[in-house]
């Protein structure tokens, strides 16, 4: 194993040691989340709830952005109608790791009416869950 390797692994295994704590100690949320923003070069974590039967999910907890903004941006938006959420539902499981842009390429997700009418009002381009 390479020297970059162990870095890599020694800082998964950290956000995963801090993702579990999170469980155990509902404060540790903002910790895991201020990790998980430096390691991936994200300016916006966010743990979303979605009740994709109903079209309808809520901010459970933000770093990064506005909480009132978010929640009110995404009650407007139909999940039903949102590209990503279509596509990654079918493909949902634990510890699986899904990048937006494997879903549907940048470009083309960007033409939809979900993107403008939504990410782009809350300025996401991208997201990996």
């Amino acid at each position: 194993m390479t020297a970059s390797r162990d870095h890599t692994g020694h800082a998964c295994g950290a956000l995963l040691d801090a993702l579990y704590g999170t469980v155990l100690a509902e404060d540790a949320q903002e910790e895991f989340n201020q990790m998980l923003a430096h390691a991936t070069g994200a300016c916006i974590v966010a743990v979303l709830r979605h009740d994709v039967a109903h079209g309808k999910g809520d901010v459970a907890v933000i770093h990064g952005t506005d909480p009132a903004r978010m929640s009110a941006a995404l009650a407007a938006h139909d999940l039903h109608d949102d590209p990503w959420i279509i596509r990654v539902v079918p493909q949902l499981a634990t510890g699986k790791v899904i990048d937006s842009d494997s879903l549907l390429p940048r470009k083309e997700m960007q033409r939809t009416d979900a993107f403008n009418n939504y990410y782009r009002l809350i300025d996401i381009g991208q997201q990996v869950g």
